[in-house]
């Protein structure tokens, strides 16, 4: 059960960071600075790449024996922390 929830946890914080990226690029769309526009566009897109590889990793999750599982949740919950916290000291201290 607890490989279930720990799943649907991430897909929900997936879709969070979704939200916020999109909240971000609806906020820079009314920005007239264009070197910010330039600087958090190019950041926006690997966060979004990055954040790709993450639904990646947890569709393989999905599919991993229980021999795997523990692992590759460890991977995933470090690259999850790194990804929120480039999102937060990249991104939100720009807006």
């Amino acid at each position: 059960m607890a490989r279930a929830i720990f799943e649907q946890s991430m897909r929900r914080r997936i879709k969070d960071m979704d939200i916020a990226i999109a909240e971000t690029r609806r906020k820079l769309g009314k920005t007239r600075d264009d070197h910010l526009k330039v600087d958090l566009t190019a950041r926006l897109s690997g966060l979004q790449r990055r954040r790709q590889q993450m639904t990646q990793r947890l569709e393989r999750l999905a599919e991993s024996p229980d021999s795997l599982w523990a692992n590759l949740k460890a991977q995933i919950e470090l690259e999850w922390f790194g990804l929120v916290q480039d999102v937060e000291e990249r991104v939100g201290r720009l807006l």
